[in-house]
């Protein structure tokens, strides 16, 4: 049986990389390799011991030495009939030449691999000593060497996108704009854009790296972690949560960093509010270390009530609860009335226990109505400050709580005046003239106050005090308060899923 032809070990047409400019053709190393094949009288051809070859110091160290199954498709050739191909080399002593700073990264050998680390490697399996070589030292600079692994690697070998990310760092430093990238490289990289997003991914800790090496986490999801968290420690905090433990109880990274995120925004709330008594004079108090069970009897629910016992020097102090601020004065009161600036009511030998009962539980029924509203508010502000990202991703929610703000049948001009749509969106509408000034100038901002005035309407129906206790919502405030919970932005309150119930 005739031996078979030995086949020339090469890369096809089909194996190299593509890309509309740049790649390896943007140094001729897939011609070059295509004529050493096809034409090897017209070079200078040297057999060179395998081990006077290096790896170039760009190539990743786990794909320098391929196995044999790796190689499966040119090892068998090799074996019978050695390698038919040259690969390319550059001398080492002109790559520190050129580039000194790569003294260090080269120390043995005589040569740097520049095309054909699998031939090498398939050589020395096959227990062959030597391989032929052309060497071209015009390929022996640091630059051309990173580039020159990204297009070979990007195209065949599937650089990780860490790996990726580091060679266009070095790209970078080596004085590269974005544009010079994706033009040389080319490849999978078609846009600046993209050569962004992988250098940002420099900024992961190295439990995210880690992570995204062994794909338990995608590269949006790290872009994602790395615009909403930008500290280290809640990047942690998150990925943990997302990936540490059974899988059956591990959050996905999208809500374990809704998670995060929230848990920073309650800690800058309380510091926020902690800064605020403090600007405003009062004591922080501890309520039930001063009362005890008795501290309902003290909190203040309305600022109406605020004022009220601020006049009549009766204002004890406030304390910090979920990020907002409780007021609480100083005398006592069962009364669950808070409708009227009414005089102190003091607990007395005739009010039964039955009596007690019964105030205290609608005094804190009242209280929990209005710390759900105010818990509302802070969602809905969140949702206006982020409305362009709002608007781009959940658009359906969007026109949604447009539509049923119509439904309420609240909707009139004096709800632009509310204080919340001027605090949410920054905006100060006094008359028709101008929300008309707002929607002529900047047509962005006038979608945003749109959606805020929408969110005020629902919010004023549900925190109306005819709603207050067991009588339900409307429909259309149900679904709003659904739909903030639903969207991540706030928790139902016992209170809320009561009501909803």
């Amino acid at each position: 049986m005739p031996a078979p032809l030995p086949v020339p070990v090469v890369a096809s047409e089909d194996e190299k990389p593509k890309s509309r400019s740049g790649g390896l053709g943007s140094y001729g190393i897939a011609r070059l390799e295509r004529e050493v094949a096809e034409f090897p009288d017209r070079f200078r051809i040297i057999d060179i011991p395998l081990d006077d070859i290096v790896e170039s110091p760009y190539n990743p160290t786990h794909r320098q030495e391929p196995n044999e199954e790796e190689l499966a498709d040119i090892l068998p050739s090799v074996r019978e009939f050695g390698v038919m191909s040259a690969v390319l080399v550059c001398e080492r002593a002109a790559l520190v030449r050129n580039s000194p700073k790569l003294d260090q990264l080269t120390k043995r050998g005589q040569y740097v691999m520049v095309a054909g680390h699998r031939r090498k490697a398939a050589s020395r399996l096959a227990g062959r000593d030597t391989v032929p070589a052309v060497v071209r030292n015009e390929f022996a600079t640091a630059r051309a060497l990173n580039q020159i692994r990204l297009a070979e690697n990007g195209g065949r070998l599937q650089l990780t996108p860490l790996e990726e990310a580091e060679g266009y760092q070095l790209l970078v430093d080596d004085g590269m704009s974005y544009q010079q990238i994706v033009d040389t490289v080319g490849g999978a990289v078609r846009s600046k854009g993209q050569v962004a997003k992988r250098l940002k991914l420099l900024q992961l800790t190295p439990l995210g790296r880690d992570l995204l090496n062994r794909q338990e986490i995608t590269v949006d999801g790290a872009l994602t972690l790395l615009s909403k968290l930008p500290e280290a420690g809640s990047q942690d905090r998150a990925l943990k949560a997302a990936t540490a433990g059974p899988p059956g109880e591990r959050l996905s990274l999208k809500a374990a960093i809704e998670q995060e995120s929230r848990r920073l925004e309650l800690e800058g709330a309380v510091a926020s509010a902690r800064q605020q008594i403090a600007e405003m004079g009062l004591e922080e108090i501890d309520p039930t270390g001063r009362w005890g069970d008795a501290a309902w009897l003290h909190r203040l629910a309305t600022e109406n009530e605020v004022e009220i016992a601020r006049a009549a020097g009766d204002l004890a102090g406030a304390a910090v609860v979920d990020g907002r601020i409780q007021y609480f004065r100083k005398s006592a009161s069962p009364t669950a009335s808070g409708a009227k600036a009414e005089k102190v009511k003091s607990s007395t030998a005739t009010d039964t226990p039955a009596d007690l009962e019964a105030a205290r539980l609608a005094h804190e029924q009242r209280q929990a109505h209005y710390d759900a509203s105010a818990a509302r508010k802070d969602a809905c502000r969140r949702m206006v400050n982020e409305f362009s990202e709002f608007r781009d991703s959940r658009r359906q929610a969007l026109i949604e709580i447009l539509a049923e703000a119509v439904l309420t049948g609240s909707t009139d001009k004096a709800v632009l005046r509310r204080p919340e749509v001027a605090e949410w969106t920054g905006t100060q509408i006094a008359t028709e003239y101008d929300l008309g000034e707002v929607i002529r100038d900047n047509r962005a901002e006038a979608n945003r106050l749109a959606f805020a005035t929408a969110l005020a309407v629902l919010e004023a129906q549900a925190a109306d005090d005819k709603y207050l206790g067991d009588r339900p919502w409307p429909p259309a405030v149900q679904r709003y308060v659904r739909r903030l919970a639903e969207l991540g932005y706030h928790s139902l309150t016992a209170y809320e899923e009561k009501k909803l119930a």
